[in-house]
């Protein structure tokens, strides 16, 4: 059996269905035909929920909180001058304390508004802001953490290293200056050019780990060699790596350089192993590195909470988006794996 709608019938039942309040209200004039007030004369279920029937009632007799907010002025713009009017307005008067979402437009001598509460996607926002927020600030204060201990290590260096050195030339120097003996002054010439040529190589590694002078044109594959070849002494290195030997985007390369020159120092000075694996697959879509050694290992507890090295990689591998794990068992060596995504 076919139901006949009038057309009464079917314009309420699709207006009812809407979840958004829709209101029409009828422009109040005073003598001078300046609109003073709107006059109910439409509502939808969703209007009459919050407001009951209030039909024919004045708008600001019943809600004087719209004259506080702009609302009523928006109205009488929107009458007065024939243009649509779409806004978002924080209401905390009568009835409501929330922010809603509102289009108004003209209608005869009056206007016919649709009204959509959007507190909740209001509050996901500020939430997803504030967790934005803190999730930067977190990452600022690790970065700044590691660049410290950064500068600390290089400070270090440079005094127990390089400022040893050149003590020990000066202190020879004072020696020569006091000596006319020819034998004892070539030795004391020949102690002082290894002193010297110590101080450079030391200057030169404490140069290549921070800005390595060579990373702009040989690129990462190169660079990582260079470091393992300087470095593998008391330790057995084995370099396997798949993909070009360089990354387009320069930063991304630095950072996965950064990380893995990090990695290598933490072995080096913690692991006491004497056999180091090291993976690096660079895909189209992903930078693979793992960095595996057969030393002490980590103890469970200390996996989360480590030293200078993981605390600066965590907070390389935030700013690359990136992921890292880390395996390790008493005694049976540290597995560090790190995937970074490429843009």
């Amino acid at each position: 059996m076919d139901t006949k709608w009038t057309s009464e019938e079917l314009f309420r039942n699709t207006i009812d269905s809407s979840t958004d309040m829709i209101q029409v209200f009828k422009a109040v004039r005073n003598e001078t035909g300046e609109i003073v007030d709107f006059h109910w004369i439409f509502n939808n279920k969703t209007s009459e929920s919050h407001y009951g029937n209030v039909i024919g009632m004045s708008l600001l007799e019943l809600n004087p909180g719209v004259v506080k907010v702009g609302i009523f002025d928006e109205f009488r713009k929107v009458v007065e001058t024939g243009r649509p009017n779409i806004s978002v307005h924080r209401y905390q008067h009568e009835q409501f304390n929330g922010w809603f979402h509102q289009s108004s437009v003209k209608l005869g001598d009056g206007i016919s508004t649709t009204t959509r509460d959007i507190t909740e996607l209001i509050k996901t926002q500020e939430l997803l802001q504030k967790a934005e927020t803190d999730k930067h600030r977190e990452m600022l204060e690790m970065t700044m953490r590691s660049l410290e201990e950064e500068r600390s290590r290089i400070s270090e260096s440079l005094h127990n290293g390089v400022g040893q050195t050149l003590y020990a030339v000066k202190l020879y120097l004072s020696r020569l200056a006091d000596t006319t003996v020819p034998a004892e002054r070539d030795e004391i010439l020949s102690t002082i050019d290894d002193l010297v040529s110590s101080a450079i190589r030391e200057i030169r590694s404490i140069s290549h780990e921070l800005v390595p002078i060579s990373f702009e044109k040989v690129g990462l594959k190169n660079n990582v060699e260079e470091v393992i070849k300087r470095l593998g002494q008391d330790i057995v290195f084995r370099l396997r790596y798949l993909g070009p030997d360089r990354i387009a985007d320069r930063n991304l390369e630095l950072g996965i350089f950064r990380i893995f020159q990090e990695l290598i120092n933490n072995v080096i000075k913690h692991s006491k192993c004497d056999l180091c694996r090291i993976f690096i697959k660079v895909g189209k879509k992903e930078i693979h590195l793992v960095v595996q050694d057969n030393g002490i290992g980590i103890k469970p507890e200390n996996q989360h909470v480590s030293g200078i090295g993981i605390q600066s990689i965590r907070a390389k591998m935030k700013m690359l988006q990136g992921n890292l794990s880390i395996e390790s068992d008493g005694g049976r060596g540290t597995k560090i794996e790190i995937r970074v995504p490429v843009p």
